[in-house]
């Protein structure tokens, strides 16, 4: 591979790992904003990475990468994710009234 080359393949595999970085906590919270629930589990990319981890696949490499962003961005949200699981935890004012 010449220089010319290197020069130009190294900006797109960062612009490729910046874009990607944290994926899985963006699509966790998308796909679980999308079916009308809410967050309640604190840290939910490192939980599925995890047990994703538990039978290595073709996307091991993959998922090992993203681990590193979406424990970053899962950290930024934490305190959004601790409101929104005090938030459901909280019962509905006259709840046992219903029954």
């Amino acid at each position: 591979m010449n220089w010319t080359s290197k020069r130009i393949l190294a900006p797109i595999l960062i612009c490729t790992l910046v874009f990607t970085s944290g994926c899985t906590s963006i699509f966790l919270r998308d796909v679980t904003k999308a079916n009308g629930g809410r967050m309640n589990v604190t840290y939910p990319s490192v939980r599925y990475a995890g047990d994703s981890l538990k039978h290595p696949s073709k996307l091991t490499p993959l998922i090992l990468i993203d681990l590193p962003f979406s424990v970053t961005l899962d950290t930024v949200m934490l305190p959004f994710d601790a409101a929104n699981s005090r938030k459901s935890k909280k019962p509905e004012p006259g709840a046992d009234l219903k029954e």
